[in-house]
């Protein structure tokens, strides 16, 4: 029911939201204050809103290597965080991130996936916090070429927490708009 009534709310935006209008978000700006001060001692990859959408960093190892170095006890919390910016319920946004697919429809379009600020995120050790996850819904679907390639997503931000044997994310997002990534 939460989707009829988000997929409702979504189109009824997409008549009067132009390109324009779409608030440009960094992954930094989806965590909660205190956590994002906390995560900038941890690495700052995790703060760069552009350096993740390398499809060649090595956030992997870089996280790793900083969780050794710091033995902060916050920083467990941090990395497991569902906490939200709550400012940003129902804003019309656009994202960049890579795509984590989970549904598909009968052509094989991605309609369902995680959206996540680094490749190869939801699917090696460690994941990101679930606050730096967003499950999005696409009806019109996404064929995808390149999967390590980077997207940026147009619609309706929710702080919704969606869980699944993938992931956990602390934010839905229904999509009017992906396309291929240009910086």
């Amino acid at each position: 029911m939460r989707y009829v009534i988000y997929l409702l709310a979504s189109m009824l935006l997409s008549f009067y939201v132009l390109a324009s209008d779409y608030k440009e978000l960094n992954w930094d700006q989806l965590i909660p204050e205190a956590e994002l001060e906390v995560m900038k001692q941890l690495s700052p990859l995790l703060t760069n809103p552009h350096k993740p959408l390398d499809p060649n960093a090595n956030i992997r190892d870089d996280i790793n290597n900083a969780m050794e170095q710091i033995s902060d006890p916050d920083i467990q919390g941090v990395m497991n965080s569902i906490n939200v910016r709550p400012e940003l319920n129902n804003q019309t946004v656009s994202i960049p991130g890579f795509v984590v697919p989970i549904e598909t429809n009968d052509e094989n379009a991605i309609t369902e996936f995680f959206l996540v600020p680094y490749f190869g995120a939801c699917i090696h050790v460690p994941p990101p916090p679930p606050n730096q996850i967003i499950f999005v819904q696409y009806n019109k679907g996404l064929q995808v070429k390149e999967i390590w390639m980077p997207f940026e997503i147009k619609g309706v931000l929710f702080t919704e927490m969606i869980e699944n044997d993938t992931a956990i994310s602390a934010y839905t997002f229904l999509a009017d708009d992906v396309s291929e990534y240009k910086e």
